[in-house]
């Protein structure tokens, strides 16, 4: 992600960073805020939230949350429901915690083990398919973690393609740009608009770069 200046969101289980083990979980936190990343709020436990009483439903997300707020000291803004599942109850408790429910529109289904290739290609395949859309990917996975490089580097090439084609290339952007209050949006930070324009603008260098690279290869 760094390599290729892209943002993605973490959205964390709060058991996971808290408690005497948790140190690795915890400095790997860190080290995501530090890079400009978004944290999310991801549930205490990962319980199906629609089989949950109105006070466990509040313990799952403000625990969460405290935990995050604790450890990195940013605000938490972003909540996504464990298995895509959100009841009335839960989304009522995040609107009025004012934490914006992320759902996702591309299921890599990392978690099912495919190949590394099949999946790789029905991800950017379906982003350039949509223009865009949200990637639910899990960090836990070694599958990702070894096939995201690969993934960002098709996503490149593609709009590589679109640019000689003439065609809008598909800006990855970070999930600040859908953060709600109840008033509406949530103004977007300098630091996140400038790494958005920083990829638009560097995109062509790193096109003809990988062009001429793909010529002294052939």
């Amino acid at each position: 992600l760094l390599a290729y200046d892209v943002p993605a969101t973490f959205f964390v289980v709060g058991h996971r960073i808290t408690g005497k083990r948790a140190d690795d979980a915890r400095a790997l936190v860190a080290r995501m805020v530090e890079h400009g990343f978004l944290v999310g709020n991801h549930t205490w436990s990962h319980p199906h939230l629609r089989a949950l009483g109105d006070r466990r439903v509040a313990a799952e997300i403000d625990g969460t949350t405290a935990a995050i707020h604790g450890l990195t000291g940013a605000a938490v803004g972003l909540f996504r429901p464990p298995y895509g599942a959100h009841g009335k109850r839960s989304a009522a408790h995040a609107t009025h915690r004012q934490l914006t429910s992320v759902l996702w529109s591309i299921d890599s289904s990392d978690w099912r083990k495919p190949r590394a290739a099949r999946m790789r290609k029905a991800i950017v395949e379906a982003i350039f398919a949509d223009d865009g859309g949200v990637v639910l990917m899990h960090d836990t996975k070694p599958l990702t973690a070894q096939t995201i490089a690969g993934i960002l580097d098709d996503l490149e090439a593609g709009n590589c393609a679109r640019l000689a084609a003439g065609d809008t290339p598909v800006v990855p952007v970070s999930l600040h740009y859908f953060l709600r209050d109840a008033d509406g949006p949530r103004p977007v930070p300098a630091e996140v608009a400038a790494r958005t324009q920083r990829y638009v603008d560097g995109l062509p260098a790193r096109c003809t770069a990988r062009s001429k690279g793909e010529r002294e290869n052939r």
